[in-house]
């Protein structure tokens, strides 16, 4: 007889999106389901209200694409329905983008399916993805900006990948294993402006298995440090 699939993960999550101290409205949008495994976060662009429609219109476009769980689990899967949950709310954008009181919105997008052979994950922008483990937190993205890995956001420059820009869609998936007892983040661009990596890592790791207490303390620590940008997170273990 074949050998029976791993069992589905059980996830536990924490999410969380404050404003900051500077800005005046939250661009940001985050949901989960655990049920089917899917984690989902976007930072809109394009100023004004335009920016926060942009990210709820890819948060609940993909999220609904990536529910409910699939008949079949495997990393192959999950890359399809991310794949094709990434276009369907890019198209989604685009169609909101034709109002003219909206021309030029778009929305990074950072995108998990957590699966029995373990993550799979999609995105396009500067929002990122990090895998804890005890407090070392190894960031699993590439920022998709003109000058990817600088610390300062004033010298990373323009998003060079977003859903809703025109043109053809480009954004990276990949697959890997999700040890057992590690915690996956996603995360805005207001929370790694203000953190390294080292300090995200040690956040999450100081408040053991709460993983409420370690989204609020990331959202804190980012505020105590300026605050500058809207600070998205979601934790899921």
């Amino acid at each position: 007889m074949p050998a029976s699939p791993p069992p589905r993960r059980h996830l536990r999550l924490a999410l969380r999106s404050d404003r900051g101290r500077v800005r005046a409205d939250n661009q940001d949008a985050v949901a989960a389901d655990a049920a089917a495994g899917a984690l989902v976060l976007a930072d809109g662009v394009g100023g004004g209200p335009a920016g926060a429609v942009a990210s709820r219109i890819v948060v609940d476009s993909v999220l609904n694409r990536l529910r409910p769980p699939p008949a079949a689990d495997s990393a192959a899967a999950a890359e399809a329905r991310l794949r094709q949950a990434l276009e369907q709310a890019n198209a989604d954008v685009l169609l909101a983008a034709a109002d003219p009181r909206r021309d030029g919105m778009a929305s990074t997008v950072v995108a998990a399916l957590v699966h029995p052979q373990g993550l799979s994950l999609a995105w396009a922008g500067d929002s990122r993805a990090y895998l804890i483990v005890d407090a070392t937190a190894r960031r699993l993205t590439e920022d998709h900006s003109a000058v990817a890995g600088s610390a300062d956001r004033s010298r990373r420059g323009p998003l060079l990948r977003a859903l809703g820009i025109r043109g053809p869609l480009r954004f990276d998936l990949v697959s890997l294993p999700l040890p057992a007892g590690a915690t996956l983040l996603l995360c805005s661009d207001g929370l790694t402006d203000l953190l390294d990596d080292a300090l995200i890592g040690l956040t999450v790791h100081a408040c053991g298995a709460d993983l409420d207490a370690a989204a609020e303390q990331l959202v804190a620590v980012a505020n105590a440090g300026g605050g500058r940008d809207n600070i998205s997170v979601i934790l899921a273990a």
